[in-house]
């Protein structure tokens, strides 16, 4: 099965290298005060870089090399060389969004990963693959953008608000993880009594998120995005999707949406700052001008009814900024969702759903194996033509690789 087909048919408004052009021959990309205008984007594709070491591809084969010590370049430009030209966006997901896989004023590399492997008491390594690449100066999104550019691409950067995967625990210890930063564990419960973080009883993923009523947090993940939105990036992403999970139990909800359309607000400020030349693949381009108009969109649960107690309100949000909303079941392709309901509450605001790798993981086998079931090519084609006839404006593809 060829699953590519299915991103050549979903939907694609034009060729990826004729889309910026048609884009600033509309106006999509002028000027800073017109947002009055659509994303005109139909098919979007998450890369989530991750997968570049760990996911079989013509670059990585991990049964063969499972503890990769490096982490290179070439890796990010051969993924989106592979999907070029048969997207009309892609969007890169630099980790989880604690740890700057880019170059960090905020969280700098030469900070983190000292103090990473002396947690574990490992000063002298041997370092993972992205504290060798990060700590030779890496810059995965800046790599990211210089491939995208090369192929005439839009690029979007996807930000994680508060995923916390990796943090497993044993014998009732937190096993901790490089992807993982210095403000997390000095600020957790398992550290201090603080409620920084959701819970204490860090077996439960959901009791190892931060609490985001408290503003330090806020203010730590909002210093990562601005530095992200001084790249010459088409637009951001924010992923409300890993993990959905934000403030503590009974919570005000109505208080909860005033700090989320907030943090919106800020975000779409940041956005609105012209990005660094220095910062631009290339060098500064006249033909990508400076103060061109950048897309603010948000990835969200597929139902409703979770979402005000996430502080999520979706007519709150795009009167804030948001040009983008990204409907997802979070991991699965599924025909389910309140997608109708969802246009109807946003009738002019462009809309994606979200399809998978998977329609379901099954229950684990006696080897410990949890096996896939892969999404067949009829399902994300039935997947798109339901999001379609309910009021989608396009389809976007998340694990795809």
């Amino acid at each position: 099965m060829d699953r590519r087909n299915f991103i050549r048919n979903a939907g694609t408004l034009a060729s990826a290298p004729l889309l910026p052009a048609i884009a600033r021959a509309t106006g999509t990309l002028s000027l800073l005060s017109d947002r009055s205008r659509k994303a005109p984007f139909r098919t979007l594709y998450n890369n989530d870089s991750t997968n570049l070491l760990s996911c079989y591809s013509p670059w990585s084969n991990p049964s063969n090399n499972p503890n990769q010590k490096f982490f290179r370049t070439e890796f990010i430009e051969q993924s989106v060389a592979e999907v070029a030209g048969k997207v009309d966006l892609q969007l890169f997901c630099p980790g989880l969004c604690w740890v700057p896989w880019w170059k960090s004023e905020v969280y700098p590399a030469s900070t983190h990963y000292p103090w990473y492997y002396g947690l574990i008491n490992k000063q002298d390594g041997p370092f993972d693959a992205y504290a060798n690449y990060m700590l030779a100066g890496g810059d995965m999104i800046h790599d990211f953008l210089r491939a995208c550019r090369s192929h005439g691409q839009p690029a979007f950067v996807s930000f994680r608000l508060n995923d916390v995967q990796f943090l497993e625990v044993v014998k009732g210890q937190v096993t901790f993880t490089s992807k993982m930063c210095m403000f997390w564990y000095e600020n957790s419960a398992y550290v201090r009594s603080d409620n920084f973080t959701l819970g204490s009883e860090y077996v439960k993923s959901p009791d190892r998120a931060q609490n985001w009523a408290i503003p330090e947090v806020r203010r730590y993940k909002l210093s990562l995005i601005k530095e992200i939105c001084r790249y010459d990036i088409d637009g951001l992403e924010l992923d409300f999707n890993r993990y959905a999970n934000y403030f503590p139990r009974n919570s005000d909800p109505q208080e909860n949406r005033e700090i989320m359309v907030a943090f919106i607000r800020d975000v779409r400020a940041a956005l609105d700052e012209a990005p660094d030349p220095k910062l631009t693949p290339g060098g500064p381009s006249a033909e990508r001008n400076e103060r061109r108009y950048r897309y603010l969109s948000v990835r969200v649960p597929s139902f409703l009814d979770v979402h005000a107690e996430l502080g999520i309100s979706l007519p709150a949000f795009v009167e804030a900024g948001v040009d983008m909303v990204n409907v997802s079941d979070g991991y699965y392709t599924t025909n389910e969702s309140d997608l109708p309901l969802i246009r109807s509450l946003i009738p002019e605001t462009a809309i994606y759903f979200e399809a998978t790798q998977t329609t379901n993981v099954t229950s684990t086998l006696p080897d410990g194996s949890r096996p896939f079931l892969r999404t067949t090519d009829q399902q994300f084609h039935t997947a798109a033509d339901i999001a379609y006839n309910q009021g989608a404006d396009g389809i976007s593809l998340f694990n795809f690789a």
